[in-house]
């Protein structure tokens, strides 16, 4: 045992190549690496898709109704995340959803933070709203508007949400600790520490 370095140390004196070979027989690394990738293959486009769409709705909303969905975004982010994860363990568990290698994916569906949503609200509504309307007098339907005109105007947001999303799923800790039990889901934030 060694006393504290003395200032910074970026490399270690002595480095020990082996431990890395010695810690596969402690943890299964491939496979928690393998559940960290599957993870947020799979949550963070969704999460882009479902809060931009909320995004872009906040945006072309006019008058008390925009107001109204501001005003709910803004409470839901207000709300602790510790105050949801029994109800979600609940409901989750109801559905029969709980404990498989995508449950934590599943928290995608509501846009994983009301953050994102405003975020995309944002980005949408300082885009000429005359765009959109000439956009559906070409006849596009509303699925073609956010994809073929919100979506690439956006593109900083997209990227902003998406890394954002990225580094959420890839060190999430308490969702899959409170939502899988089985340590063969676990992703690798989880399994470093379990």
């Amino acid at each position: 045992l060694q006393p504290p370095p003395d200032g910074l140390e970026l490399w270690p004196a002595d480095p020990a190549w082996g431990t890395y070979s010695a810690v596969a027989r402690f943890l299964p690394l491939g496979r928690l690496l393998a559940n960290s990738l599957l993870l947020v293959l799979v949550a963070v486009p969704v999460t882009v898709v479902v809060t931009s769409l909320a995004g872009l709705a906040i945006a072309l909303a006019a008058g008390r109704a925009r107001t109204l969905l501001l005003g709910v975004s803004v409470a839901m982010l207000l709300i602790p995340a510790s105050a949801v994860w029994v109800p979600r363990v609940i409901v989750l568990r109801w559905l029969g959803l709980a404990d498989t290698p995508l449950t934590v994916a599943l928290l995608a569906l509501a846009g994983t933070t009301p953050f994102y949503v405003l975020l995309f609200a944002l980005a949408f509504a300082r885009l000429p709203r005359t765009l959109f309307e000439a956009a559906a007098l070409e006849g596009m339907s509303p699925y073609a508007v956010w994809r073929r005109v919100a979506l690439p105007l956006a593109r900083p947001a997209v990227a902003a949400v998406a890394a954002l999303a990225f580094v959420y799923y890839w060190s999430t800790f308490m969702d899959p600790l409170t939502l899988l039990s089985s340590p063969g889901h676990w992703p690798l934030a989880l399994g470093l520490r379990g």
